[in-house]
């Protein structure tokens, strides 16, 4: 192999050791929410801490009162008709 392809296998060893890493400090944050060891502001805190906030969506849906359910990530706008 030339030492480019080995720099880039070397760095994707690397990409996959930060996710794993990423991963378990998420699991870490939901186990202490649900034993009650931090709050629900100190954990989007924490994620935020780790940059993994991009991979909650901290707002929860919501029912209006027609009783459709809204959840924020989900709802598209709709396009003006032309």
């Amino acid at each position: 192999m030339n030492d480019r392809v080995d720099y880039l296998l070397q760095e994707l060893r690397c990409a996959a050791l930060r996710a794993r890493l990423a991963a378990a400090d998420v699991e870490a944050i939901g186990i202490a929410l649900k034993g009650g060891l931090v709050t629900p502001d100190q954990a989007l805190g924490l994620l935020s801490d780790c940059d993994a906030l991009v991979y909650v969506e901290p707002t929860a849906p919501w029912r209006d009162p027609d009783g459709k359910i809204h959840a924020p990530s989900a709802e598209v706008p709709a396009e003006e008709p032309a």
